[in-house]
């Protein structure tokens, strides 16, 4: 369960506290260490809110995203071993010219409703099944599993925190697992009682787990961006 953070506690209560300067514009962090507590506490009340109200969004989009992906996989599945069936219930049909195999057929079956033609119903079939025995040929494979619900749920905190400093600050979060913003994001991890990821023991460990999933979502945002640019651009 996600931890709620309270508004009323102390400042310094957790860990997110010392990054509430990154969002009271014109103020750096040694003067905002300066301000007294009544002073910091409007910018730390509206961290501390976003940070629960995002913690509990990403967590439900990690578990749809798991449960999605397991549908996926089921149809997946099954469509491979349709693929496989079908393959073995035509294994009748003759390597001839579709055309000349439809007019054959043409001379024993009769087409519902009476008015359709038999040579082009047949023909169509016959290129799909050739089609499906192609593809099963060429084989698919499952691509694997998406990541664990950590990766996920990590994955999915940090683009949503991306975003709510953007609309704070007007500006994009530096994408370093360097910056005092991925240590925010894992002050607000570590408050928030997330699981730790594997591999991951204490705060720094977070930074840098963290702080590359930072910067794989700044590098997609990048990505995203120049297409958009060459669309628009392409347009003109």
């Amino acid at each position: 369960m996600t931890q709620t953070f309270s508004p009323h506690n102390r400042f310094g209560r957790y860990k997110l506290d010392e990054y509430a300067y990154l969002y009271a514009r014109g103020i750096n962090r040694k003067s905002f260490e300066q301000l007294s507590a009544a002073d910091k506490a409007p910018y730390v009340k509206l961290l501390r809110s976003e940070v629960s109200r995002l913690a509990k969004i990403a967590a439900a989009r990690a578990r749809m995203d798991k449960k999605d992906n397991l549908t996926s996989r089921k149809l997946a599945q099954q469509l491979i071993k349709a693929l496989a069936k079908i393959v073995n219930l035509t294994t009748w049909l003759p390597p001839d010219d579709a055309s000349l195999i439809a007019a054959d057929l043409s001379r024993v079956l009769k087409p519902l409703p009476p008015e359709r033609s038999v040579v082009p119903a047949v023909c169509s079939i016959i290129d799909s099944i050739r089609l499906i025995r192609a593809w099963h040929a060429q084989g698919f494979e499952l691509v694997p599993p998406l990541p664990n619900n950590i990766d996920l749920l990590g994955r999915h905190f940090v683009e949503m925190m991306v975003e709510f400093h953007e609309h704070n600050t007007r500006k994009k979060p530096p994408a370093s697992r360097s910056s005092d913003f991925a240590r925010l994001l894992a002050a607000a991890w570590a408050d928030l009682k997330f699981p730790m990821p594997n591999g991951c023991k204490e705060l720094e460990d977070l930074v840098t787990y963290l702080g590359f999933k930072l910067e794989r979502t700044a590098a997609v945002g990048r990505h995203r961006s120049r297409k958009s640019k060459t669309r628009f651009d392409c347009g003109r």
